[in-house]
């Protein structure tokens, strides 16, 4: 009986020791939740800028997004800036975000008049 008894509490530690060394999957943070982190924003504002960027002929990957900081606001909302270096253009794109909460409303260039790069139609 004694020794039926010890079986199980090694069984029984067994399945405790293997089971504590599981470990849940940890999912990968998107580009988006990323660049929200690393800049104070939110993920929803970090997506439009994606969404936004993707629609220019600027590289939309956020990680090649650089020195984004928000500057004075305008009557509509934020303003923010940042550039982008695109190799296959050989262009650096300099741009000012408008931002009313958490969507991009257009994105000019800086550097060419302040043309759009990019307006919300919404």
């Amino acid at each position: 009986m004694r020794k039926l008894i010890l079986t199980l509490c090694m069984v029984v530690m067994v399945f405790v020791l293997v089971g504590c060394g599981q470990k849940e999957p940890v999912a990968e943070k998107t580009d988006a939740e990323k660049f929200a982190e690393e800049n104070g924003i939110s993920v929803e504002l970090a997506e439009s800028i994606e969404n936004a960027l993707s629609q220019t002929d600027v590289p939309s990957s956020l990680n090649k997004l650089n020195d984004w900081e928000q500057i004075e606001d305008y009557a509509d909302g934020q303003r923010y800036t940042g550039w982008v270096y695109s190799t296959a253009q050989d262009k650096y794109y300099y741009m000012v975000f408008y931002v009313d909460g958490d969507t991009v409303k257009g994105i000019r260039d800086q550097k060419n008049g302040l043309e759009y790069l990019y307006q919300n139609e919404n």
